[in-house]
């Protein structure tokens, strides 16, 4: 089961019942992992130009696989 799905059960069984539809809900989750991509990423790389970030290889790497395995 994907993180998020098990994020999603959580909220239902603690008793949150509105707004809770599966697809809905990875919607949601795939709009904000495309504005994260958006705006974190962007700051990260403008930092980069300026000061080298060892991790950013990685933080990029991981992004577009989530991208790919949600999109």
């Amino acid at each position: 089961m994907p993180t998020f799905e098990a994020h999603r059960l959580a909220l239902v069984e603690a008793g949150v019942s509105t707004g809770i539809e599966r697809d809905a809900w990875v919607e949601g989750f795939r709009c904000e992992l495309k504005i994260e991509a958006i705006n974190r990423l962007s700051l990260h790389f403008l930092f980069e130009a300026q000061f080298p970030l060892a991790y950013l290889v990685r933080i990029n790497a991981t992004m577009e696989r989530l991208l790919d395995l949600y999109e």
